[in-house]
């Protein structure tokens, strides 16, 4: 994470940050964040808790919200116009790829007062 080192993300489902010390235990809280920060050539991937999502998101080429395969051996990630509504998908589900491109988004009702 920005002011601390990536660590791998294969298969590991908590938080990944580590305080700046790459010798420190990460944080280790559930994930509920992926992130990439860098450039499409160049990038590097976390996954933050709740918690540390902020220091992630700042400064972040995409971001969305933590997936059943992200981080996962030959994910990709499914870029959209605006950060935070991506996703990660694996490769040969092209079926659920088509769904969620087509599907309108979902319309967020507003509060009652």
């Amino acid at each position: 994470m920005p002011n601390g080192e990536p660590r791998p993300t294969t298969g590991y489902r908590g938080c990944t940050y580590d305080g700046g010390d790459h010798t420190a235990p990460l944080c280790n809280l559930p994930a509920a964040w992926h992130v990439i920060h860098g450039d499409l050539d160049n990038f590097e991937q976390y996954i933050a808790c709740d918690t540390h999502a902020p220091l992630a998101i700042n400064d972040a080429l995409d971001y969305h919200q933590i997936g059943e395969c992200c981080g996962e051996p030959g994910a990709k990630w499914m870029f959209r116009e605006i950060q935070g509504k991506s996703w990660c998908f694996q490769e040969g589900d092209e079926q659920q790829l088509h769904e969620a491109l087509s599907a309108p988004e979902p319309i967020k009702e507003p509060a009652k007062t």
